[in-house]
């Protein structure tokens, strides 16, 4: 059986993602999806509660995901161990990215957002090969101004291509990626539509 993963992130085609698949999720992922994998880069205990009640729905806090979803394994920077602020309980282990290994694939490393970390580590997935990638709720092609997509952009393209190459699938929501912005990205078959009425280029999916 085809095993898929979807790449999901905090945008708004998040709610995309179903259950077709294994859904592994960045930061606030959780508060909209039901999650197998979440990926998070910053050091979570200092920088989660402070943010856990910005994201709506602000009552469904991560100590109540980790609760509805006990086996979400948590991947992060370092082992280490999420506990309860208020009482210190225990409430779930914090598995550390496999950095070394992943530097081997693209010597010198070359990782400018969570996204890059996650498409590499379905990559490294060997006991149990990742087959297609689908991606979710993901912004740094929507044309915003956060001066962070123009750095993490290329750095997932490179990343994606780079599944290509070892055979994974991917698929993008067409109105996710920058063509939306660009028609150039179609270098010239938007004049030919134009020209052939009966012609037309399939722009709800990019299927690679």
């Amino acid at each position: 059986m085809e095993r898929v993963v979807n790449i999901v992130g905090m945008g708004a085609s998040s709610k995309l993602a179903g259950d077709t698949g294994e859904n592994w999720g960045i930061n606030f992922a959780f508060k909209s999806n039901r999650l197998d994998k979440l990926f998070f880069m910053e050091d979570l205990m200092s920088w989660l509660p402070a943010q856990d009640e910005k994201y709506p729905p602000a009552d469904y806090t991560f100590d109540k995901f980790l609760k509805q979803y006990p086996n979400v394994e948590l991947i992060s920077k370092s082992n280490d161990t999420v506990k309860n602020v208020k009482t210190g309980e225990k409430m779930a282990d914090i598995k550390a990215f496999p950095l070394y290994e992943a530097c081997h694939l693209a010597p010198g490393g070359y990782f400018s957002s969570t996204v890059a970390y996650m498409i590499a580590y379905a990559i490294m997935e060997k006991d149990k090969p990742v087959d297609r990638i689908r991606l979710y709720g993901l912004e740094a092609w929507s044309g915003g101004d956060a001066n962070e997509y123009n750095y993490q952009r290329p750095c997932i393209e490179f990343w994606l291509a780079f599944a290509m190459g070892r055979g994974i699938k991917v698929e993008i929501p067409y109105y996710m990626i920058h063509t939306n912005n660009c028609n150039q990205n179609f270098y010239g078959y938007f004049a030919f539509e134009a020209k052939h009425k009966n012609y037309k280029v399939n722009k709800e999916t990019a299927v690679i």
